[in-house]
C-alpha cells in the first residue's frame, strides 16, 4: 500500500512540473497594447462630432451635408436623433462645427469627448 501511494505522488509530482500556466499562455486581453494610446477621461476628439439633428427634420439633410464635406458616418444613433461624424484628413475641426450648424435640422455639434468607466 506505502509504494502505491508513493507512485501516485510521484506522478501528480511530474504532471504538476509539467504544466504551465494558462496566465503565462495567455496574455491578458484587457492589458492595453503598445500600438494603443492612452487614453485620459474628458479627452476630446480633433476628428469626431457627435450631431443632434431635429427629428421633425429628419437625418436627410444632414447626411447630405456629410456627404458634400466629405465627412465619414461612424454611427447612426436608433433611438435619439444624432450622428457621430468623422470630418476628413486634415480637417479643420472649428470649420466643420461652423458648416454643420448651419445645416437645416441641426440642433447642437459637439466634439466627442472619451470616458473610461469603472
Amino acid at each position: 500500500m506505502n509504494k502505491y501511494i508513493t507512485s501516485i505522488a510521484i506522478i501528480a509530482a511530474t504532471a504538476l512540473i509539467s504544466c504551465k500556466s494558462s496566465k503565462e499562455a495567455t496574455p491578458n486581453a484587457a492589458a492595453p497594447q503598445a500600438t494603443q494610446p492612452a487614453i485620459q477621461d474628458g479627452a476630446i476628439s480633433n476628428t469626431t462630432l457627435i450631431i443632434m439633428y431635429d427629428a421633425k427634420v429628419g437625418k436627410e439633410p444632414l447626411l447630405k451635408a456629410a456627404k458634400e464635406y466629405g465627412a465619414e458616418v461612424i454611427y447612426q444613433y436608433e433611438n435619439i436623433s444624432r450622428i457621430a461624424l468623422r470630418i476628413p484628413e486634415g480637417g479643420n475641426i472649428t470649420e466643420a462645427i461652423k458648416y454643420f450648424k448651419a445645416v437645416e435640422g441641426v440642433l447642437t455639434v459637439n466634439r466627442d469627448r472619451t470616458w473610461r468607466l469603472m
